[in-house]
């Protein structure tokens, strides 16, 4: 029971009692419970005698949770720009379906893809080049853009993004 959960011989407990104390519980040596070795999956599983191979983009939809990294801008993404000293410049912008936001002065900017902190060194350095001295750029998401859901489910639609749902 001392070895560590994921060793060689399967990821419970080898061949040994599922539960540490049922080596003290008096069971006729039939009934005693033993985690099975543990079959890992490569890729190939088999049904019905035939290899079966599932491609690598084919496996389906994941869950997203802030382990997976950070929120990317793209499409439908509100979006609050303050420069620092420049009210014409600090407003509310929607990320379009191209994925840009238009800022005064500088003209259109790539959102997709990027990260709040990543939007705000690129509109910073676009009006450092000609309009404002050492600009102080911040950006924050005012409103996630939704997800929606299709398919045979109880509600499907469009909903709300939260951050840090799964």
């Amino acid at each position: 029971m001392n070895r560590p959960l994921l060793d060689g011989e399967g990821p419970l407990f080898g061949n040994g009692p599922v539960l540490p104390f049922l080596d003290q519980v008096a069971f006729p040596a039939e009934d005693v419970l033993v985690a099975e070795p543990a079959i890992v999956h490569t890729g190939v599983h088999e049904s019905w005698g035939e290899p079966d191979v599932i491609p690598v983009g084919l496996r389906g939809p994941q869950a997203v949770a802030d382990t997976d990294g950070p929120y990317l801008l793209d499409s439908g993404d509100r979006l609050r720009v303050f420069v620092y000293g420049q009210p014409n410049l600090s407003r509310i912008y929607l990320v379009d379906h191209a994925g840009r936001i238009s800022v005064p002065l500088i003209g259109d900017i790539n959102a997709r893809g990027l990260t709040t902190y990543g939007l705000s060194s690129v509109i910073a350095s676009r009006l450092e080049t000609d309009f404002v001295r050492d600009p102080h750029v911040t950006v924050d998401i005012q409103q996630h853009r939704p997800f929606f859901i299709l398919g045979e489910v109880r509600n499907a639609g469009q909903f709300p993004y939260v951050p840090g749902m799964t």
